[in-house]
This record gives C-alpha cells, sequence and structure tokens, in this order.
C-alpha cells in the first residue's frame, strides 16, 4: 500500500515517521510537566508515549521482514557501504538503547514509587528518584536521536535514492 508522504515509501515507514515526530512535543511537554510536580499526568503521557512508539515500531520491523516489497539494488547506489549500512546500524544501536532506558525508566517508576501521606505516588527514596530523572533525561536524548537517524534513513532510502 503506497504512503502518503509523497515518496515511493509504503504505508507504514510513513506513519513511523509521522509518528515519531507527533510525539516528540509529547515526550518534552511529559519532561515539563515531571518538572512542574506534575507527576501523575507525567506518568500518564510518558506510558502512553512509550507504549505507542514501542508498538509502532514492533508493527514497522514485523512488515518489513515479512511483507517489505520494496525492491532496490542497494548495492550501486552512492554511499551504500560507506554511509549507509554504518548508519543504520549505529541507528539500531542507539533504538535498543533508547528501549532498554525507556523501559528501565517506565519500571522504576512503578517499582520504586508509593504513595505519600497525601495519597499521591512519590520515589520511595532520594537516590531512586535521582536515578530516575537521569535516565529520564538520556532517554528523552536517546528518542530525539532515533527521531533524527530514523528520518536521514528515510530520507536516503526513499527519497536521495530515487533523484540522482
Amino acid at each position: 500500500m503506497p504512503g502518503f508522504l509523497g515518496t515511493p515509501a509504503a504505508l507504514i515507514p510513513d506513519i513511523v515517521v509521522v509518528a515519531m515526530f507527533l510525539v516528540l512535543p509529547a515526550f518534552f511537554y511529559g519532561a515539563w510537566l515531571a518538572k512542574k510536580g506534575k507527576t501523575k499526568t507525567h506518568a500518564r503521557i510518558m506510558s502512553g508515549v512509550f507504549t505507542l512508539l514501542f508498538v509502532v515500531v514492533v508493527i514497522f520491523v514485523i512488515w518489513n521482514q515479512v511483507a517489505n516489497d520494496y525492491q532496490v539494488n542497494w548495492k550501486d547506489k552512492p554511499f551504500y557501504k560507506e554511509f549507509f549500512l554504518p548508519f543504520v546500524f549505529g541507528h539500531i544501536i542507539i533504538a535498543l538503547s533508547g528501549l532498554f532506558t525507556g523501559a528501565f525508566v517506565l519500571l522504576s517508576a512503578l517499582k520504586w514509587r508509593e504513595p505519600n501521606q497525601k495519597g499521591e505516588l512519590a520515589f520511595k527514596s532520594a537516590k531512586h528518584r535521582k536515578i530516575h530523572i537521569w535516565a529520564g533525561r538520556l532517554a528523552l536524548v536517546l528518542f530525539v536521536l532515533i527521531a533524527v537517524t530514523g528520518l536521514i534513513i528515510y530520507y536516503y532510502r526513499y527519497v536521495f535514492v530515487f533523484t540522482e
């Protein structure tokens, strides 16, 4: 099924690109909420964004392995060995790091928090809170890198290759 971004890409890669950049503001908004102390809303937004991206990326990976009929002789394309393959490998390493970091942040928030005297969820210790904040910031940086490198891969694969 053809995509909607005006490139030779199929529908699934177009959905992944749009999803990545639609949730980017949600990540920053969630971080802002945490800084303002609105942890309940922060937790809902961040867990929703993580879940949404996880589902979209799993669908993309399955589609890429099963239903991708995109046929290009990559070995004849410029910069394939010098740029594209190492770049994709780096993107995958960053994406896996982001997945594990995001999962750690989500699970640490579930495990290390308990209701305080007001009935709100709070971290059990300052150490747990500090680790969660540090890992959350790392996850945000990794997510931005994943989005940028993914867009570069999309551009190379579906735009640059066809304009030469």
